[in-house]
């Protein structure tokens, strides 16, 4: 593991500087991340300080990377001229802290400055990750089942103005409510593509369902543009069919279905009983 000393990490020295890579390095000293060159940030598996949140300000970016940060998840600033983002946040281990609710652990008043209970009121800004990710076009977010960056964010859920194509995992989809994927549903009026990977990690899954939407009936709390969503799992069990009658809530239809089966029978059993069920997909040969 490379180790930054440096408390900020000033590029504005360097206005060549189009591309940074860092992978598995310490910024646990690092408090602020700024350039007003850089165009593509990738920053993975590196380790944050786990009491004080970073900041990137990088207002140029293009495209970013912030993949499994340790610690607190680093605050992204204004990035007006992005286009794509790939997100992965990760659980953190309440005994070293990072971004962890008191309130999750014990009855005690909660200090992590992110629900609604905390004892410490933040004036300042309240958004860690949406705000700045709001400009872009595509986005991959990946959350984990702690979730609690996300369900911060979005008591402040911005615009995704410019948002097509959009990727999200089941933790998206908790079968309690879904108002995390209702959300950002919601705040995103131009999306065209929509996809989910639900309970596996992939890329390759065995069963991958196109929905599209029925025009005489589409909900107007999701985008007019939004024509396609894709479904992908590794097999259509209980919590699969959760997530698609909710989708059934905004009248989306399941034409297709591409299984690749490899002789396990349970697959088709189980695209079936999604027909008998809800009644929401036809198997097409």
């Amino acid at each position: 593991m490379v180790e930054l000393n440096s408390t900020c990490l000033n590029l504005s020295s360097c206005p060549a500087l189009k591309h940074l890579k860092l992978v598995d390095c310490d910024l646990s000293m690092v408090k602020q991340i700024s350039s007003k060159s850089l165009k593509h940030l990738n920053l993975s598996i590196c380790l944050f300080d786990e009491n004080c949140r970073t900041c990137i300000c990088t207002p140029s970016l293009v495209s970013l990377c912030l993949d499994e940060p340790c610690g607190m998840t680093p605050m992204l600033d204004s990035m007006p001229s992005l286009l794509e983002a790939f997100v992965e946040t990760v659980d953190d281990d309440p005994s070293v802290g990072g971004d962890i609710c008191d309130r999750r652990m014990s009855d005690l008043d909660c200090s992590c400055r992110l629900c609604d209970n905390s004892d410490i009121i933040d004036s300042g800004r309240r958004s860690v990750l949406l705000e700045g990710l709001s400009q872009a076009k595509s986005l991959v977010l990946i959350s984990t089942p702690n979730k609690i960056i996300i369900e911060s964010d979005l008591r402040w859920c911005p615009i995704f103005g410019k948002l097509k194509t959009l990727l999200l995992n089941d933790c998206w989809c908790e079968l309690e409510d879904f108002n995390a994927l209702a959300c950002i549903l919601e705040h995103s009026p131009v999306l065209e593509k929509l996809t989910f990977g639900l309970f596996s990690r992939g890329p390759k899954f065995e069963v991958e369902m196109k929905g599209s939407f029925n025009l005489m009936e589409r909900s107007d709390k999701i985008s007019e543009r939004l024509s396609i969503v894709e479904v992908k799992c590794q097999d259509v069990d209980e919590r699969v069919l959760e997530v698609l009658k909710f989708l059934a809530t905004f009248n989306l239809l399941y034409p297709s279905v591409d299984m690749d089966l490899k002789g396990n029978v349970p697959y088709l059993q189980n695209i079936f009983s999604i027909v008998l069920l809800i009644g929401l997909i036809d198997l097409v040969n």
